[in-house]
């Protein structure tokens, strides 16, 4: 299934231009850790609920927890 996604952009940003955002961000010449809150994937459930309540004042990004 993972093979069959497909990139689309997002927020105005079109997706060729990911890899030049990746970059940036990798290499530290754009800061994105004050807009963005990290939970773990096991919590997926209660944050999509705060979200659709406007609870997060940041972007929420799941992350493997492996549990």
């Amino acid at each position: 299934m993972a093979f069959d996604a497909k990139l689309i952009g997002t927020w105005g940003c079109r997706a060729e231009l990911y890899p030049e955002v990746l970059e940036l961000v990798a290499s530290g010449k754009l800061k994105i850790a004050s807009f963005v809150e990290t939970f773990p994937m096991s919590k997926i459930n209660e944050v999509f609920a705060n979200t659709l309540e406007h609870k997060y004042t940041k972007r929420s990004v799941l992350v493997a927890d492996f549990n």
